[in-house]
C-alpha cells in the first residue's frame, strides 16, 4: 500500500471513529436528558419507545443548557477586556481633573441631568396659549 493511500485510509478511519464517538456521546446525553425530563413527569421512558434520532436530538437542548452560562460569561468578558484599559485612562484623567477643578464634575453632572429637561420644556415655553395660571 502506498503512502498517500495509507494516509487517505487513516483519515477516513479517524473520521469514522470521531463520527461514531460523537454520535454515541450525543445519544447518551440525549438519553440522560430524556430520562430526567420524563422522570420528573413520572413517565417511564422505556414505555414511550422513542426513536433514536429523537433521543439524540434532545441532547441539543441539554448541550445548549450547559453552554448557556459560559457563553454569557464570554459575552460580558470580551467587552470588559475591550473597554477596561480606556476606562482606566478615563478614570485617572477624571481623578486628575477633579483635583484641579473640584466643582467642575458637579456642574457637568447637573448639566447632563437638567439639559434634556430644558430641551423638552423649550417648545412649551414659546406657546402663548398655555401658561401656569391659565390654559
Amino acid at each position: 500500500m502506498s503512502k498517500p493511500a495509507f494516509e487517505t485510509a487513516r483519515r477516513i478511519a479517524e473520521s469514522i471513529i470521531i463520527a461514531a464517538a460523537s454520535s454515541a456521546g450525543l445519544y447518551l446525553v440525549g438519553t440522560v436528558y430524556t430520562d430526567a425530563y420524563y422522570g420528573r413527569l413520572s413517565i417511564e421512558v422505556t414505555s414511550l419507545d422513542l426513536a433514536r434520532p429523537y433521543v439524540a436530538l434532545q441532547s441539543v437542548h441539554a448541550l445548549w443548557g450547559l453552554l448557556e452560562y459560559p457563553l454569557i460569561l464570554l459575552l460580558f468578558y470580551v467587552p470588559y477586556r475591550t473597554l477596561a484599559v480606556p476606562a482606566r485612562r478615563l478614570g485617572t484623567w477624571l481623578a486628575q481633573s477633579r483635583r484641579r477643578f473640584p466643582r467642575l464634575l458637579s456642574i457637568l453632572a447637573n448639566v447632563v441631568v437638567v439639559a434634556p429637561l430644558l430641551l423638552d420644556a423649550w417648545p412649551a415655553s414659546g406657546s402663548k396659549s398655555c401658561r401656569i395660571d391659565r390654559c
